[in-house]
């Protein structure tokens, strides 16, 4: 990574209040150097994780950058209050874009795939997400998906090279199934599984079940029949059958989604559709008046 100036982060220009997530209050700011920056503060007694979160957020989005890991700049601490510095997301996260009965199919594969790029990216530098939710998906103005806040994270490659299991952490309704009985899991796979709970609540507007466990009936019936009621395509199912893989060994890796027929699939065709019938309805009153009088 390199050198950072932290005096343009020394004085700074509170904008507006982003929200406090569940181990700090994120604003707005602009900084000496009139960049505007999305500012994470932690309280004073939990420093040790805005260490932890900045090491691992360096590594995959500040030393290896990647288009869609939100980018951090710089760590400061002033009087014991430790402040990240990131990546600013004027269009918020995901979850802002999910309503209803869920977002366009061309527009859920399009996120789906920037999550798998993500992935694929911080998957490499040996690091496991763990809290891969649209909370923590920001999207910028251009559409760009930027997966965000690895306070979570942790590494699963040691320093000779060996795939460590690790922790299961993270919000238990993109839980994957083994987090909830083992103390140790695949992080990999963990976080294909809960990419695949943010494809289906792209999909049909909400996550399936509140967890996956038995006790859940959504759960029990995807575990007993394979099969749910969800609006989608057979093709888009297929790929979530092989994602939300009880069983880890067989759940889908990343090359394998990369070479589904879904992932791969045109939806430019719809885009086009939808723009020629924005511009059917946005015909100027003038120009149908002469159409009138025939």
């Amino acid at each position: 990574m390199s050198a950072i100036d932290l005096s343009e982060f020394s004085d700074y220009q509170l904008r507006s209040s982003l929200g406090k997530g569940a181990f700090g209050e994120v604003s707005m700011i602009r900084t000496r150097n009139s960049r505007f920056c999305a500012m994470k503060e932690f309280s004073k007694e939990r420093a040790y994780m805005a260490k932890h979160e900045f090491d691992i957020h360096s590594l995959v989005g500040s030393t290896h950058k990647h288009q869609n890991v939100c980018e951090i700049f710089a760590m400061t601490e002033e009087n014991g209050v430790p402040r990240l510095f990131l990546e600013m997301a004027y269009c918020g996260d995901l979850s802002t874009r999910i309503y209803g009965d869920g977002m366009p199919v061309q527009y859920a594969q399009s996120y789906f795939r920037q999550l798998i790029a993500g992935l694929e990216h911080v998957h490499g530098l040996g690091v496991a997400h763990l809290d891969i939710k649209p909370l923590n998906l920001l999207i910028k103005t251009d559409g760009t998906l930027k997966i965000s806040d690895f306070g979570l994270s942790l590494k699963f490659i040691s320093d000779d090279g060996e795939k460590l299991l690790v922790r299961p952490a993270g919000t238990p309704a993109y839980w994957c199934p083994e987090g909830m009985v083992h103390k140790y899991i695949d992080g990999e796979a963990a976080d294909i599984w809960s990419a695949g709970i943010c494809l289906v609540e792209m999909l049909i507007g909400d996550v399936p079940w509140e967890e996956p466990t038995e006790k859940e009936l959504q759960y029990e019936t995807w575990l007993m029949y394979d099969t749910m009621d969800w609006d989608m395509d057979d093709d888009v199912f297929d790929l979530l059958e092989r994602i939300l893989e009880v069983d880890t060994p067989v759940r889908a890796t990343i090359k394998e989604i990369k070479k589904d027929a879904w992932f791969q699939k045109d939806y430019s065709y719809l885009e086009r559709k939808r723009t020629n019938k924005r511009k059917l309805v946005e015909v100027e009153e003038e120009d149908v008046q002469p159409a009138k009088r025939k």
